[in-house]
């Protein structure tokens, strides 16, 4: 029986090897170590499926052979469907495993917002300076509101109340059996941002989400608030998050994604001290990695 050749187009963990060369022990599997894309466009040309990491339109062309080209991630954006399609090549993606990642990752940042870490840690503690005062608040009683209420947005909502935290949320599927303080849909957008402590968004990228919050949505939302994008990059306008920041129509923001990455770090925004950012890290846990493993095979 003929067997498949696969390429993994990404480092990945012992971990993850060892589950797909135990359970696809009837294929050929390369785990590519040089993510370079010349490189992997030579390594795909005798492969049946590639995992990818990294897919360009070039490791495309070149895969011949390709049948399958398979997303580690949920997203697919940074395939070329129509590409693919017209090889003749399935897309499929991988998804539910990193819900409580993401998830965790956001709780984690709405305290260090809440707390103030960022100026304690890189002010008072550098210059060795010991104060007890502080502008810092529980998120006990608090509103979060999530736009999006997919796998994330529910997770982070269901944690969020657990913690004590009124929890608002809008989808444009809402779930019915998610047990939060108010559930609608993206006509309720504006009563989110303007009832809400912290925003979280949780969205797919497509055509309709692209520039979903704007300058409109930021003059909106409290004064007080705090702004978290960990979704995709370009669903938050980046110009209009600068601008809200500078002058001050909400607190602060913290960014795990941006436009291009990485961003370019010449740009004015990463030098407000209101400005938080992380490099795409919200749902890279160990656990994340052995589920999309799992689920892979």
């Amino acid at each position: 029986m003929k067997k498949w050749k696969i390429l993994v187009s990404w480092k990945v963990s012992e971990e993850y090897k060892e589950i797909l060369t135990s359970s696809l022990k009837n294929c050929e599997i390369e785990f590519a170590n040089i993510l370079d894309e010349n490189f992997l466009a030579e390594r795909i040309k005798d492969k049946d499926i590639l995992i990818a990491g990294i897919c360009t339109d070039t490791i495309i062309k070149n895969g011949k052979r390709l049948k399958l080209i398979h997303s580690m991630i949920k997203s697919v954006n940074r395939i070329n469907l129509p590409l693919a399609k017209k090889m003749g090549i399935r897309v499929t993606n991988t998804i539910g495993y990193c819900g409580d990642s993401v998830a965790e990752f956001i709780i984690g940042i709405m305290i260090f917002l809440s707390r103030n870490l960022g100026k304690v840690m890189n002010k008072k503690i550098k210059k060795s300076e010991w104060s007890i005062k502080s502008d810092a608040f529980e998120l006990k009683g608090k509103t979060l509101g999530i736009i999006g209420l997919g796998e994330i947005g529910s997770t982070l909502a269901k944690k969020a109340k657990c913690l004590g935290m009124k929890v608002y949320g809008i989808d444009i599927c809402p779930p019915k059996n998610l047990k939060i303080d108010f559930v609608g849909d993206p006509n309720d957008l504006d009563f989110i941002l303007s009832n809400s402590d912290f925003v979280s968004i949780n969205l797919p990228k497509t055509k309709e989400t692209i520039n979903y919050i704007t300058l409109r949505h930021f003059k909106k939302m409290k004064r007080s608030a705090f702004y978290i994008d960990t979704s995709r990059g370009g669903i938050t306008n980046f110009e209009d998050l600068y601008i809200a920041l500078k002058k001050g129509y909400i607190r602060g923001a913290f960014c795990d994604v941006f436009p291009e990455e990485p961003p370019d770090y010449s740009h004015p925004i990463f030098k407000l001290k209101n400005f938080y950012y992380t490099p795409h890290i919200a749902g890279v846990t160990k656990e994340a990695e052995i589920r999309s493993a799992k689920y892979t095979v």
